[in-house]
């Protein structure tokens, strides 16, 4: 419909399908944020810490986005003046799962940082024994400077 000048037309109505596209695009990153969880866990599970950084990097990234999407969501929720307390309670359980595995990853991570300790103290040892041997075996060199009184 063409507008004559002078006149405005009313602002578009917001749609459903544009709510429906905001859940659909903030429980898709959602999602991808419990996959790379998932592959950041395996990789700290292997000690890969290259493919950690990497993980977290885009996790990162993807914490705006999610930031984004969620003030989305609430605009289009507003606009069409559905309750906002559903959506929340919709997404509940997805949140909870990705706390669950931060929550796993985060005890696998204490795992990992006591099982280096431990080698650490060990490696240690190791090192005061050979100081050790190394004392006991090598003979010191004689003194080339003599003293006669």
């Amino acid at each position: 419909m063409a507008s004559t000048a002078g006149t405005k037309e009313p602002p578009a109505a917001p749609t459903e399908s544009g709510l429906a596209h905001a859940q659909t695009e903030l429980r898709r990153l959602h999602l991808r944020w419990q996959c790379l969880t998932r592959e950041e866990g395996a990789a700290i599970t292997t000690a890969d810490w290259n493919l950690v950084i990497l993980l977290q990097t885009t996790k990162k990234n993807l914490r705006q986005e999610i930031g984004a999407a969620e003030q989305r969501l609430q605009e289009e929720t507003r606009r069409c003046g559905a309750d906002e307390a559903e959506y929340r309670r919709e997404f509940r359980p997805i949140v909870e799962v990705s706390i669950q595995l931060e929550s796993h990853n985060r005890d696998l991570l204490a795992m990992q940082l006591q099982q280096a300790h431990v080698q650490h103290q060990e490696t240690n040892l190791v090192i005061l024994n050979l100081r050790q041997l190394h004392h006991a075996y090598v003979h010191k060199p004689n003194s080339v400077w003599q003293s006669y009184s």
